[in-house]
């Protein structure tokens, strides 16, 4: 894992498991949603 993903993960992964889990109410889909956000992030069209 990069050094950059895992401060963007630091930073922001506790906000995206709340706003994820406000929409879908199921922790394991919102644990899902919110590896697939970061799983995009390490993806070659991905930001870092």
């Amino acid at each position: 894992m990069s050094e950059q993903l895992a401060a963007i993960m630091a930073e922001h992964g506790e906000y995206c498991l709340r706003v994820a889990c406000l929409y879908v109410k199921d922790w394991a889909v919102t644990e899902e949603i919110v590896q697939d956000v970061f799983f995009c992030l390490l993806s070659p069209a991905g930001v870092l």
